[in-house]
């Protein structure tokens, strides 16, 4: 029993361990599956905090290429409608192919069609913008070689500045980089209009630039020299100004020089002569003598001719320069080796100090001198020469001074003295030789020194010839001022119109054979203007007609010399169409010849420059993908402004209007003829008024013909305007001013004459325009005398005054005078004439003299009552005009206002709906942010609760 309860308690307790292993090991795996599911959980909650942050970053970039997206929405929605567009006619192509295939020709058809039409829209933005762009372009020109000329479309002007306001500034040390717009930055960013300034050309000079530039003179010059000393990408910019901005002008050599007086004189020396044993003696030592220093002096040894009229015969020298003391210095004689016989002259001598003191002292009386510049110049003593220097206060003074002691002796103990100044006035220019040859004639005449005359002209020539160096010197402003205008005149030459220019001109190789035998068989001389592409012709007035008429023969034979093309493969469908029937049109059936049988395919033509130009401007458009429908979409049947016919080889202007190509070359060159300017559009019956741009004109015309027309646009304008600009009142001066009255004086930049803006006449300072004009008036110098109550005796023109009594005059010629009428009577006569003829013998009857039927009062007293009732009603109808225009004034301004308030109040309008565009775009955003982030919140509140 024992025994079996001790194996049933073995068992119970192996039960109970066991049962407490399960349970453990229960209890194990179920710790094990809640550890593994909590692992699984908090694996999921990184895993849905890793989603969260993707999301989260992925609703950042949304939101991010959402507001991109809002600025390309509307490129956006264009896209997407061509994109569903074409979805749609794919989808009806693929509806139409199971259908029928006619159904897809069609389809196809009509996209040819919108494709079509989508190029014609795009050719047509293209070319509307283009000519947006040409109606836009302001050019400035150089006319008349004086005035800086601001043009618009139409070449109409809009700023003129003339030579008397215009400068010259060249802009050195440039770098050699630099461009035109960077210049123009220069003055612009100092304040200047682009009308006020124009760039002339830009040229290498070393290793930098150099730049001219005309500006006004006013501006020009003052910011030049403010900005003197500027750096320009590390470069130290120099301005140098010139009053006269006239292409070939000659410069001032002299005007800045002081004003100053040089004296000389020689020193003490001797003469001798010596004789020799032979004529063959005399002349070997005369040549070896002279030149030869001795002591100092040089020796001048010439054959002496006094006693004999040959060179041959004579054995004596005369030796010149010799010191003082010659005779007395056996050297001296030896030096001369004259073994037959040697006679020395009766020296000069004075005293070398004391005369350098009686100049001195001579100069001092002077008036204007200025003897803190006096000075004893440095000289070869080996001339014998002394001079001296002084400056004075002005060119007045220097000339008084020179004519007191020019060829004068200041005592018996003083030499013959010599005076020099420099002429005030001086002006230099450099020609070519040839060209000098040619104009000889007319600059000899220019060079005539005659009495009187205040101005001449120095031609000399260059070191090697090649040149020649022509002056202008003179006292007298008015007078070198007028000469230096006829000499730039000359220097400039003939300027060759159109009719004489060839392209071929340009090249040196071609054209010197025939300029060369103009100059040697015609003797005038032709220079290539490369810069306006003309020729220019030198000569005497007899044979300019013939080398005129050389050179149309020349020009004539190079234009049917013919030029020849290669046409692309791509543009030869577009001269066969209408390229080809437009040159045509334009040069004539037998100057156009295109030819097909080769490849490439070339176009033959015959004529000058203008032909040239018409056939690359077809070559251009040909090249254009959009030409063939840009033509198409202009029509057909369009009438032509000019012809009132179809449009044949039509031109489309920018307004829309379509011109006859031959018309419209016709109407652009035949403008300068008709003075019709600005150029302007003549469609719907001349009511276009469009203008014309300027690119478009070019291309129709020749840079030759085109400046011909910018010339005669200008002298249109001035024509029309005569009151406002004026020429310069010296003949032949091509300078123009302006008519003012703020300033009281103009001086010409080119011939320096004084001119009064005001009245056109010379300046008259110190008076007015009235005073002057009164002055040179003799007529208006009798209305003003009469109208003071003097008369002229119609005897002997003497002038008369009634200061009191009857109107019996009597002149101290003798003659008796009816004042009234101013005939002349006897004395028995005079009285019955005014009682008969004038009711009386007083204008105004004197107090206490009954006249009988006569009214009493009096008769200029009523006269003078009438013209001051015409006067006051002059002002008061001037006044009653005043108010008129005032009130216009008044009531434009207020319409500017009205419309200026309608402009701010729409503007206003437009930026309040923009803005709140923008705010309802950003509280949408805002709006969807807060619900994300609300959505995510949530979220991690669910997945918390699970955990």
């Amino acid at each position: 029993m024992g025994f079996e309860r001790q194996e049933t308690t073995s068992k119970a307790q192996e039960e109970a361990r066991r049962e407490r292993e399960d349970q453990n090991a229960d209890f194990e795996r179920h710790c094990e599956e809640q550890r593994k599911r909590i692992e699984r959980r908090r694996a999921k909650i990184e895993w849905r905090e890793e989603e969260w942050r993707r999301e989260e970053e992925t609703l950042r970039e949304e939101e991010r290429l959402r507001e991109e997206e809002t600025l390309r929405e509307e490129e956006r929605l264009r896209e997407e409608e061509r994109r569903r567009e074409e979805e749609r006619l794919r989808e009806e192509e693929r509806f139409r192919e199971e259908r029928r295939r006619a159904a897809e020709l069609r389809a196809a058809m009509e996209r040819q069609e919108e494709d079509r039409k989508e190029r014609e829209r795009v050719a047509r933005e293209a070319r509307e913008a283009k000519w947006r762009e040409e109606a836009n372009v302001v050019e400035q020109y150089v006319v008349l070689k004086s005035c800086l000329l601001t043009c618009g479309a139409g070449l109409d002007i809009r700023h003129i500045i003339t030579g008397f306001d215009l400068c010259q500034i060249t802009v050195k040390n440039l770098p050699r980089d630099a461009r035109v717009g960077e210049i123009a930055d220069i003055f612009t960013q100092q304040g200047i209009s682009t009308s006020d300034f124009f760039i002339t050309g830009i040229k290498p000079v070393g290793n930098a630039k150099e730049a001219v530039v005309l500006a006004n003179a006013e501006q020009g010059q003052a910011i030049a020299l403010g900005l003197e000393g500027i750096e320009f990408r590390n470069e130290v910019l120099s301005f140098e100004i010139s009053d006269n901005a006239v292409g070939e002008t000659m410069g001032a050599t002299g005007q800045s020089r002081l004003p100053f007086l040089t004296v000389s004189w020689r020193v003490s020396t001797n003469t001798t002569v010596a004789t020799y044993s032979s004529s063959e003696e005399a002349q070997r030592r005369a040549r070896d003598l002279d030149g030869q220093i001795w002591k100092g002096q040089r020796l001048k040894a010439t054959l002496d001719n006094s006693c004999r009229g040959s060179i041959t015969t004579t054995n004596s020298v005369k030796i010149t320069n010799c010191p003082p003391n010659a005779a007395l210095d056996l050297e001296f004689c030896n030096f001369i080796g004259s073994q037959v016989y040697l006679r020395f002259l009766q020296p000069v001598v004075y005293d070398h100090q004391q005369c350098l003191l009686t100049v001195r002292t001579h100069l001092s009386q002077q008036k204007g001198t200025q003897m803190n510049t006096y000075e004893v110049l440095e000289s070869d003593d080996t001339t014998g020469e002394i001079r001296v220097k002084v400056q004075f206060d002005d060119w007045d003074d220097v000339k008084q001074a020179h004519d007191s002691i020019h060829n004068k002796k200041l005592g018996w103990m003083t030499p013959n003295l010599r005076a020099w100044h420099p002429r005030p006035l001086q002006y230099s220019i450099t020609i070519p030789r040839f060209q000098y040859l040619s104009q000889k004639k007319q600059w000899d005449t220019l060079s005539e020194k005659r009495p009187g005359r205040d101005a001449y002209v120095q031609a000399r020539a260059g070191d090697r010839g090649h040149v020649y160096y022509i002056r202008v010197l003179g006292d007298d402003k008015k007078a070198t001022g007028a000469l230096k205008v006829r000499v730039e005149s000359l220097v400039s030459g003939e300027a060759l119109d159109v009719d004489h220019w060839h392209p071929s001109f340009l090249s040196y190789r071609q054209t010197k054979p025939f300029f060369d035998r103009i100059q040697n068989d015609i003797g005038a001389h032709l220079r290539t203007d490369f810069k306006t592409r003309r020729l220019k012709l030198y000569g005497e007035p007899e044979v300019m007609e013939e080398a005129r008429n050389h050179i149309k023969a020349e020009v004539e034979r190079l234009q049917e010399l013919e030029t020849t093309r290669v046409i692309d493969r791509n543009a030869v469908g577009f001269f066969v169409r209408e390229g080809l029937g437009r040159l045509k049109e334009l040069l004539g059936e037998e100057n156009v010849r295109l030819n097909l049988s080769f490849r490439p395919c070339r176009i033959t033509i015959k004529g000058g420059e203008e032909a040239r130009r018409h056939l690359q401007r077809l070559l251009e458009e040909s090249r254009t993908a959009y030409v063939d429908e840009a033509r198409t979409s202009r029509g057909e049947g369009d009438v032509c402004p000019v012809c009132y016919g179809d449009a044949s080889n039509p031109e489309q202007l920018g307004c829309g209007h379509t011109y006859c190509a031959g018309c419209l070359q016709h109407f652009l060159s035949s403008a300068a003829d008709s003075k019709t300017f600005p150029l302007v559009c003549v469609g719907n019956e001349a009511t276009c008024n469009t203008p014309i741009s300027i690119p478009f004109i070019r291309r129709f015309m020749t840079d030759q013909a085109f400046q011909q027309l910018v010339d005669a646009v200008f002298t249109c304008y001035l024509e029309r305007h005569l009151q406002e600009y004026k020429y310069c009142t010296t003949p032949d001066c091509k300078q123009i001013y302006r008519c003012q009255t703020e300033r009281k004086s103009l001086q010409c930049p080119s011939c320096f004459s004084s001119i009064c803006p005001a009245c056109g006449e010379e300046s008259h300072e110190g008076m007015t325009c009235d005073e002057r004009r009164f002055q040179h008036d003799p007529v208006e110098q009798e209305r003003q005398i009469e109208r003071l109550g003097f008369k002229k005796c119609p005897q002997c023109r003497a002038w008369i005054e009634k200061f009191d009594g009857c109107n019996h005059m009597e002149c101290r010629c003798g003659a008796h005078i009816c004042w009234t009428c101013l005939g002349v009577f006897s004395v028995a006569e005079i009285y019955g004439h005014m009682r008969s003829a004038h009711k009386g013998i007083y204008d105004d009857v004197p107090e206490g003299i009954d006249i009988g039927a006569v009214p009493a009062g009096n008769f200029l007293a009523e006269q003078v009552d009438a013209l001051a009732q015409v006067e006051r009603q002059r002002v008061e109808h001037q006044q009653r005009l005043i108010q008129l225009r005032q009130q216009r004034e008044e009531e434009t301004r207020r319409q500017q206002r009205e419309q200026e308030q309608d402009v701010r109040l729409q503007e206003r309008w437009l930026r309040r709906q923009e803005d709140n565009r923008h705010e309802n775009n950003r509280r949408q955003l805002e709006a969807a942010r807060q619900r994300r982030e609300a959505e995510r919140a949530a979220e991690r509140r669910r997945w918390c609760v699970v955990m």
